[in-house]
């Protein structure tokens, strides 16, 4: 997954930038790359690196520390190969506007062939040169403001992204542009950030903001003013961050993954104790006993979590059970869902991020029917916390690792838990069997840890 990051104040520009992305690396990328403006040419430059983010450090160490503004970048390839070439920012033809880009621009094609009819030339295969050149031709137009200009453009752009920007013109400011790709926009006494997930810079954090969809952001130094896509200003609430900030530790495993596996007892316990704390919030959220069905909406490991909670609802709340791929679901027909009003749908998501998932949750919601939608993610800040009507959250912390352990763990133990709540509520279950089931999580999370223990004794 691509990360954005983005710095505008009094700090050492390349150093924010450079400690943010590699705050975020664990996503994966193959390649990187920083711009900003040079104060004493007032150009704009940039460095990249095929591979990991220390390729930039040396590179790094020579960018003046009175650079004022700056923006960075990890890329996993889509649009073209992982070449330099490739690698963001990108550039319009005079390099008076550098890009960095999330998402896709299904139009790009189109956008491109008009654009190279207007005499503008390309030198990458992605996507997100193409947003730097229809900028340049905005700008050059006859609109009176910069927030025309932009407002001109993404309602040109088709696709899911978020985008930060560099104008040469505008030295002391980054534009940050979100639709369906998450962005916030973070503050600070030294000045403002902006990246694709606040843990990149929440270490310095005070407040961020979660741009909404559809939001276009001016960030200064000492402030951010938002406007929506018809280019009318908008108010957005400053909220506080719970990041751990030291969780980017092995604390002396190997590796993260080892590390992870290890946590998985304490993260079950973690999440069990939160749901049975909020177990009389969550009775209320739903009306259980007139809930004709349930359907999963999830991807990848959060979607075999659904497959094993489809035995748990249908055994033990006696209640229809439709477990569906999140890409998949984008194309079910609507008019099924509609006959469906009593339907509790789960919208699954470690990160709550998940592209598919969220498109998925949208879809749902055009429907205004009366269905009930809950997501079940590790992240409360996340977008798809934010979107759903009522939400349910795993304790699993950070998960680092590629492959899922403890987030995946966290995710069936909340589902077993929630069926057998839902199976009392319904009255198909007594008190007795819920308690024995919370019993029998806590004592599978103990074997598991116990069966650790006895391998760190091996080895």
């Amino acid at each position: 997954m691509c990360s954005i990051v983005g710095y505008v104040g009094d700090r050492h520009n390349g150093d924010v930038v450079f400690q943010g992305l590699s705050r975020l690396e664990y996503r994966g990328y193959d390649s990187v790359g920083y711009g900003w403006i040079e104060p004493g040419s007032g150009k704009i430059e940039s460095i990249k690196a095929i591979g990991s983010v220390i390729g930039l450090s040396a590179q790094m160490k020579a960018i003046s520390r009175r650079v004022n503004s700056g923006i960075g970048h990890t890329r996993w390839a889509t649009h073209g190969a992982p070449t330099l070439h490739n690698a963001h920012p990108q550039f319009d033809c005079e390099r008076t506007i550098a890009i960095v880009h999330n998402g896709t621009i299904e139009n790009n094609v189109l956008l491109k062939r008009e654009l190279e009819h207007k005499g503008h030339f390309f030198q990458s295969a992605t996507d997100t040169e193409v947003i730097a050149h229809l900028l340049e031709d905005a700008v050059g137009n006859d609109f009176s403001s910069l927030i025309e200009s932009i407002v001109y453009v993404v309602n040109r752009l088709e696709g899911a992204y978020s985008l930060l920007c560099l104008f040469e013109k505008y030295p002391d400011m980054l534009v940050a542009i979100r639709k369906r790709s998450p962005l916030c926009v973070g503050y600070a006494v030294d000045g403002c950030y902006v990246a694709s997930d606040p843990f990149a810079f929440s270490a310095h954090l005070s407040s961020v903001t979660f741009m909404p969809d559809e939001t276009i952001a001016l960030v200064k130094n000492n402030n951010a003013s938002f406007y929506n896509f018809d280019g009318h200003k908008i108010s957005l609430p400053q909220e506080s961050l719970s990041y751990d900030n030291d969780d980017m530790s092995t604390e002396g495993h190997q590796y993260y993954m080892v590390k992870e596996i290890f946590e998985q007892r304490d993260c079950i316990h973690k999440t069990l104790f939160m749901l049975e704390d909020q177990s009389s919030k969550i009775e209320f959220m739903v009306p259980y006993h007139s809930l004709k069905k349930i359907r999963i909406i999830a991807c990848g490991t959060s979607w075999h979590a659904g497959l094993m909670a489809k035995h748990f609802f249908e055994s033990r709340a006696q209640i229809e059970v439709v477990v569906h791929l999140a890409s998949e679901f984008r194309h079910y027909p609507s008019v099924i869902l509609m006959q469906e009003p009593e339907t509790l749908y789960l919208f699954i998501s470690q990160s709550g991020e998940t592209a598919d998932t969220l498109e998925s949750l949208r879809q749902v919601r055009q429907l205004k029917s009366a269905s009930y939608l809950c997501a079940i993610t590790n992240s409360a800040m996340s977008t798809l916390a934010r979107e759903a009507d009522m939400v349910m959250l795993t304790r699993a912390g950070r998960e680092i690792a590629v492959a899922s352990t403890k987030a995946f763990t966290s995710q069936v133990a909340l589902l077993y838990w929630y069926a057998h709540q839902i199976g009392y509520w319904r009255g198909f279950i007594t008190y007795e069997d819920r308690v024995k089931s919370l019993c029998a999580v806590k004592e599978v999370a103990g074997l598991l840890e116990s069966t650790l223990k006895m391998y760190q004794k091996k080895n």
